[in-house]
């Protein structure tokens, strides 16, 4: 077991607008709530 075990897991989810990081975030999303968790985004954006 890990020493930080008892530590609420934080998830970093990219988003960009796409199919595929609104699954992930949606995935993540779910992950957090089931275990007390955090989200932390970072919004890719196209210069």
């Amino acid at each position: 077991m890990y020493k930080d075990a008892h530590l609420p897991r934080k998830f970093l989810v990219v988003v960009d607008g796409t199919p595929e990081s609104r699954a992930a975030l949606r995935w993540a999303e779910r992950r957090a709530h089931g275990n007390g968790g955090q989200l932390a985004l970072l919004v890719v954006l196209e210069p």
